[in-house]
């Protein structure tokens, strides 16, 4: 629950990190953004030799489109990460990634387009290859959906991708994704319930979560299910989502009825 991330866990850090005293000459953070709020970084300043106003750091952080975890659960009360961090570690000198190396270009100009930024990447260092890297369909049913999640899975191992280069994510837990939903129908295509694995962590099948489960990770190939863009943080989830993908990403999106 948030109040065990936002007070119980830093306080019992906090107090750890104090017993244990400044032990650690240097910090290197990634997914920095998440970290971004005081009670986080009291527990990385009293670990520092000198504090994080006289430590070198080296920090790395999407702060305007990857600050999943909080951004929603306050409003507009939410504080700023990146001012945050700024303001704790004085000094920073910041620098902006421009060239993308990891995606193919048509799957790194689907997210920069998602987030309204075309010009997001100066340079590509990946081609397309004449490949498809990127497929979007809608669903009006769950039963439809199933159905365009098991054709994905079939033609995305048709490529070829290994069942271990395939991950399934969804905006919602468990329980609630297509992937979850299939598992618990019987009746579901087996080309796709005999393929999937327990859980994100089992790599003998196909890998499903939620994109929160997998933020930070990647995998060659992607589906992200269940994605409904008339909810404003599907969007968020969406641009997180997608950007796990390094060669094939497929997204299957609720049709939206027309006003």
């Amino acid at each position: 629950e948030p109040q065990w991330y936002d007070q119980t866990l830093p306080e019992q850090a906090l107090e750890a990190a104090l017993e244990l005293g400044a032990q650690y000459d240097y910090l290197v953070v990634d997914e920095a953004q998440d970290l971004g709020v005081e009670q986080y970084l009291d527990v990385l300043d009293a670990l520092l030799v000198g504090g994080l106003e006289r430590a070198p750091v080296f920090i790395t952080g999407d702060f305007d489109h990857q600050v999943i975890y909080r951004q929603h659960a306050a409003g507009d009360e939410v504080p700023d990460a990146r001012a945050t961090v700024l303001r704790r570690i004085p000094g920073l000198v910041t620098l902006q990634l421009r060239s993308n190396v990891r995606t193919t270009p048509e799957v790194a100009r689907f997210v920069a387009d998602l987030i309204g930024e075309p010009t997001l990447y100066s340079e590509h260092r990946r081609s397309d290859d004449d490949q498809v890297s990127v497929e979007r369909h809608t669903f009006t049913t769950m039963d439809e959906q199933l159905r365009l999640l098991a054709d994905a899975v079939e033609r995305i191992l048709s490529e070829p991708f290994t069942v271990r280069e395939l991950v399934i994510l969804s905006p919602y837990a468990r329980e609630r994704s297509a992937a979850g939903q299939a598992l618990a129908n019987p009746a579901t295509d087996a080309r796709l319930t005999s393929r999937l694995g327990t859980s994100i962590d089992d790599a003998t099948r196909i890998r499903w979560g939620s994109i929160h489960e997998f933020k930070g990770l990647e995998a060659p190939a992607v589906i992200l299910t269940d994605v409904d863009l008339s909810k404003g943080y599907h969007r968020d989830l969406l641009y997180v989502g997608a950007s796990r993908a390094t060669d094939r990403l497929v997204v299957l999106e609720a049709l939206q009825s027309k006003p």
